[in-house]
């Protein structure tokens, strides 16, 4: 089972209205998965207050996400390169398995020069602050906050996810079509097939996290769930549509470790797809009280500027949000 992104470069790579508490059958790219009945959760106004609320279309039953004011590249920049890289994706003269790869995730073809922007993009914020500058461009990338872009085949529903970190590219978009840089670069983009029982392109949407938390709670949510980049213990990072949804609710709940035992109270919880992002359980997890304020990151630094030679280095970055989790479970 992979759930990893990789350099391209290098190995490349309207539906039933449901209550809160569906489940979703699926696995991490161990193999195949079969068209599925298209689903989605639509949030009803009592479940909401204050901002949440201002947010929720009521006729949808769907949230209309903030603009996350990134960085470096804004939603149409991100866009455009989605489009390209599914086009690269689609090209015959490419080399390598990406393709086969994205179409496995997804359980059967994809159309890849037919697809184009659809459904909504979310954006998974990272828990790192400002890169130094000693750091390179592939190490920002792959740490950085991101965007997911889903894209649609004719039927409307979301074949292909495209990664598009906040971060200055080393690729181009020329008339369509991607252009590398002869040497360097890496981490452009990662791109993730959706199997067909996730037609909006997310495994896990906003309205889905909220309908579990408050299922599970019995609490209202204030806030607009905000996608966040959830590092496991071994610091792996999600696929931007993997992203965890932080869902924050109007009152304290009880919550126990599952892996302690130990009894907390919290207002928010992070809600994601567990073990992996097209598991079929979705759990919640806490950040723990103890968190670092930076974080040690290893990369390789061309020494030569021609992509042969490379050393080894690291640099501390300073964090602004957890990093430290706990699953746990809601005591009623």
């Amino acid at each position: 089972m992979t759930c990893v992104s990789l350099d391209l470069r290098l190995f490349l790579r309207v539906g039933l209205f449901l209550t809160a508490g569906s489940a979703f059958s699926v696995a991490c790219r161990d193999g195949p998965t079969e068209p599925g009945v298209p689903q989605y959760v639509r949030v009803r106004p009592e479940w909401v207050i204050g901002e949440a609320a201002e947010a929720l279309d009521t006729v949808s039953g769907q949230f209309r996400l903030p603009d996350p004011h990134p960085a470096y590249v804004g939603l149409p920049s991100a866009e455009t390169l989605a489009v390209a890289v599914a086009r690269f994706y689609g090209d015959p003269n490419q080399v390598g398995n990406g393709p086969s790869v994205v179409q496995q995730d997804r359980g059967g073809p994809i159309d890849f020069n037919e697809l184009q922007v659809c459904s909504r993009a979310i954006y998974s914020v990272s828990p790192f602050g400002e890169f130094p500058p000693e750091v390179p461009g592939p190490t920002r990338r792959a740490w950085g906050s991101a965007w997911a872009i889903a894209l649609c085949g004719k039927d409307a529903t979301a074949q292909l996810s495209i990664g598009v970190p906040d971060h200055p590219m080393d690729v181009r978009v020329v008339n369509g079509k991607i252009v590398f840089r002869q040497f360097g670069g890496g981490e452009d983009f990662s791109a993730v097939g959706v199997p067909y029982r996730y037609p909006l392109g997310l495994p896990l949407t906003p309205e889905e996290a909220v309908a579990e938390v408050v299922q599970l709670t019995g609490r209202v949510v204030t806030r607009v769930p905000v996608g966040f980049n959830q590092h496991d213990n071994r610091g792996i990072g999600q696929f931007p549509l993997c992203a965890s949804w932080k869902v924050e609710v109007d009152q304290a709940v009880s919550v126990r470790s599952e892996a302690s035992g130990v009894p907390a109270q919290t207002r928010e919880l992070f809600v994601r797809r567990a073990p992996a992002c097209f598991s079929d359980s979705i759990a919640f997890y806490t950040a723990t009280a103890d968190q670092p304020t930076s974080r040690w990151i290893v990369f390789l630094k061309d020494t030569t500027g021609t992509g042969t030679n490379t050393d080894l280095d690291s640099v501390q970055v300073a964090l602004t949000g957890p990093v430290a989790f706990e699953r746990v479970t809601v005591v009623q």
